[in-house]
């Protein structure tokens, strides 16, 4: 379940640096790019490695003009000719990598301009979504809290009508897992 919110954060952000989503919101393709996050999740670690998964960063990709998939095929050549040269990166310090860490977040974070901060019923859940998902180092927590939010705030002022199915099953997914998780921990 985490890997799937994972991925949905990942693809929304992504098709929307990209403008790639269809006018209705909807994202061309999606099942494709899940079935394939969930098999690489899945072979990934039968050989040896950590968790494979698409990751927000591929927002730099894509605001640097990557939209075809070339720009993921030449960093895949790129990890593989760095197998090769591992015992000189390994002495770099990450204090020499940090500086392009905080660019990427700064990357990542230009979305937020284009919000609608007047309209509280669309801006308190992604402000609650961005906090929670840094603060508990979780995106699941964020996401989780965001839409209930957004449930929340949309019922109270009388938009109740206005809230897609989607978002209504998302937010029985959530409430969900939270007792799973509750009764686990």
């Amino acid at each position: 379940m985490p890997n799937f919110f994972s991925t949905l954060g990942t693809l929304i952000g992504v098709t929307g640096a990209a403008n790639l989503r269809k006018p209705d919101g909807s994202i061309p393709n999606a099942t494709a790019a899940f079935a394939t996050d969930a098999t690489a999740s899945i072979v990934g670690p039968l050989l040896g490695t950590s968790v494979v998964t698409a990751y927000i960063e591929s927002i730099t990709g894509v605001q640097a003009g990557g939209r075809t998939g070339l720009t993921s095929l030449t960093v895949a050549g790129l990890f593989f000719l760095a197998l090769f040269f591992w015992p000189i990166f390994v002495i770099i310090p990450p204090q020499a990598t940090a500086p392009a860490l905080v660019l990427v977040g700064v990357l990542m974070m230009q979305g937020l301009a284009r919000i609608d901060m007047t309209d509280l019923g669309n801006a308190v859940p992604i402000v609650l979504t961005l906090l929670v998902t840094v603060l508990t180092n979780n995106l699941i927590n964020g996401m989780a809290l965001g839409t209930l939010s957004y449930i929340a705030l949309e019922v109270t002022v009388g938009r109740r009508s206005q809230i897609p199915a989607m978002v209504w099953g998302l937010g029985a997914v959530f409430i969900a897992y939270a007792i799973v998780i509750a009764q686990i921990f």
